[in-house]
C-alpha cells in the first residue's frame, strides 16, 4: 500500500476514534486495511506530521530529528523526519487540507493526538508566547518490527528471508 493512500484511508479512522485508545485506533487502522507497519508509523508520524502543519506560523521552533529509544538496551539513534515517508507524506497531506481549507474536525482529532501539540498548547495557555517554545525531539519507543519494514522509499518489506 502507497503511505498517501494510508494517510487518506487514516484520516476519518483517526476522527472515528478520537476518544479510543491508541491500541483500538491501530486496530481500527489494520482494519480499515492499513498493513501493521504503516500503521503503526500511522500511529507515531500522523499527530506529530498533522500538529505541526496546524500550528505552522506561530513562531514554534521545531527540531528536525527524533529519537528512537529502546528501554531494554539504552539503545538511541536519531533521524531526520523528512527521511520517514510516513511523516513526510503525513505532513504533505495536512498541508494540502489546510491550504484547500477542508481542514475541519478531522484534522483536529488527529492534531489532539500529538503529545508534542499537546505541550504547545498547554504553554501557550499558561500564558507562554508561541515565539518562545522550543520543542525538544519527540521521542519514539524502539519497535524493531516496524522500523525494519518500511524502505526510503515508503514501501513495507516483506519480513520473509531466504536463507532463514
Amino acid at each position: 500500500m502507497e503511505i498517501l493512500a494510508a494517510v487518506e484511508l487514516a484520516v476519518p479512522v483517526f476522527h472515528a476514534h478520537k476518544n479510543s485508545t491508541w491500541k483500538t485506533l491501530g486496530d481500527a487502522l489494520q482494519e480499515a486495511g492499513i498493513p501493521k507497519a504503516i500503521s503503526n508509523r500511522l500511529l507515531e508520524f500522523m499527530p506529530l506530521a498533522f500538529a505541526r502543519v496546524f500550528l505552522d506560523g506561530l513562531g514554534i521552533e521545531f527540531g528536525e530529528y527524533y529519537i528512537r529509544f529502546d528501554s531494554k538496551t539504552n539503545r538511541k539513534i536519531s533521524k531526520k523526519l523528512v527521511d520517514e515517508p510516513v511523516y513526510r507524506e503525513s505532513f504533505a497531506f495536512a498541508s494540502s487540507l489546510i491550504a484547500e481549507q477542508k481542514a475541519g474536525d478531522e484534522l483536529i482529532s488527529i492534531v489532539s493526538r500529538s503529545s508534542e501539540f499537546v505541550a504547545m498548547n498547554k504553554a501557550m495557555n499558561d500564558g507562554s508566547r508561541p515565539e518562545d517554545l522550543i520543542s525538544s525531539p519527540p521521542i519514539l519507543l524502539w519497535d524493531e518490527e516496524t522500523e525494519n519494514q518500511i524502505d526510503a522509499a515508503g514501501q513495507t518489506k516483506s519480513k520473509w528471508k531466504f536463507w532463514k
